[in-house]
């Protein structure tokens, strides 16, 4: 038989060759080392391409911050609003957009919106912008909390009091804004003010001493100040209330019944008394001629105690308290003023102590802007 007719009635195919183990594993490391170097190369790369991203972004957030402090130095508060949230959004770690924030929330009253810029932008910023976001941070806690919570702000670490000195790596602008008092921010918030009822220490005229003051007060804090009033006249205190003013269960309730955010009320005294003494008086001779005289009158004295407390319409705490106010006005009793207009007369004598209480008290402050 032939070899070709052998080779094709055969199956014969050419043997392969098998890879031994020595070989699979001398590949596959060969791979691995391959992988391995090409995405450290990657790697490498994405880092260097982040860093520079990282630059670019810190750079024109930067750029921003400038840009909105040109706006604000020429009136132009909006805009100037617009880049410094538009350098957080490019970079949410400027701490020159959060700190120019909260200059601006600061300047618009909106307290606790500066507050929160204030402290992320302190936790971002470093070096000499850490010094400016600190001096404006000092200035904003020393106007807008009281002692106990600066106290409180220091514990927490919030504020140590010590200023590092601002060097020249920073551009600062220096602007005015007009804050309250620590002693009147209570009422910065509020709307709504419920007026007494009061507890009569004392009282000799004859007439309804806390219907006079309630109605009194209620005029004279909605003409001196922003917020709206209202009263509860016809719910008197609890004749069996030996201490209304610290009942907090009371005033809660009655804070909600009127939607009130605090509550106005305290002990008013008023005492008359009654004297014939020499009083000079400037009078017109028919020439003309203006001369003074001395006589006799009998005349009326009152004599007006007060202590008023501000009570917070949520859970009834005072606020504030000022005690020992006292107020004297003298009348003649042939002119005929009627003992309610005589105690009004007097309350005006104590009216600007009292509404300053009230009033949250402003000063200027400046503070920096950074670019």
């Amino acid at each position: 038989m032939s070899l070709n007719h052998l080779l094709g009635r055969s199956h014969w195919r050419r043997p392969q060759r098998r890879l031994t183990r020595p070989v699979y594993l001398s590949l596959a490391a060969g791979t691995f080392c391959l992988i391995l170097l090409c995405g450290i190369a990657s790697a490498a790369a994405l880092d260097a391409d982040s860093m520079q991203t990282s630059e670019e972004r810190i750079s024109k957030a930067r750029e921003e911050c400038e840009d909105g402090v040109n706006s604000a130095d020429a009136g132009r508060w909006e805009e100037a609003e617009f880049r410094w949230l538009k350098a957080v959004a490019i970079d949410r770690n400027s701490a020159c957009g959060l700190n120019n924030l909260a200059v601006r929330h600061e300047r618009e009253g909106e307290f606790d919106e500066a507050g929160e810029a204030y402290r992320r932008a302190l936790e971002h910023a470093e070096g000499d912008m850490r010094s400016v976001v600190l001096t404006n941070w000092d200035s904003f806690l020393g106007g807008q909390l009281a002692d106990r919570e600066l106290s409180e702000a220091e514990d927490a670490g919030e504020f140590s009091g010590e200023i590092p000195p601002i060097g020249l790596t920073v551009q600062t602008y220096e602007i005015t804004v007009s804050v309250p008092l620590a002693e009147g921010r209570y009422l910065a918030d509020f709307e709504r003010v419920l007026v007494g009822n009061f507890i009569i220490s004392a009282n000799d005229t004859g007439m309804d001493l806390n219907d006079l003051a309630v109605r009194y007060f209620r005029r004279r804090i909605v003409q001196r100040t922003f917020y709206q009033t209202v009263d509860l006249l016809e719910e008197p205190f609890n004749p069996q209330d030996s201490d209304p003013i610290h009942n907090a269960d009371m005033w809660i309730a009655r804070a909600a019944a009127v939607e009130a955010d605090v509550i106005f009320t305290g002990r008013v005294g008023v005492t008359t008394s009654d004297e014939s003494r020499l009083v000079t008086e400037r009078i017109r001779t028919p020439s003309g001629e203006v001369t003074e005289v001395a006589r006799f009158r009998e005349m009326t004295g009152y004599h007006l105690t007060m202590d008023f407390f501000l009570l917070s319409g949520e859970d009834g705490s005072i606020l504030i308290d000022v005690t020992g106010l006292e107020g004297e006005r003298e009348f003649a009793t042939d002119e005929g003023v009627g003992a309610g207009d005589a105690v009004v007369e007097t309350l005006e004598e104590l009216l600007p102590q009292v509404v300053d209480s009230v009033t949250p008290a402003r000063r200027e402050q400046t503070r920096l802007l950074v670019y």
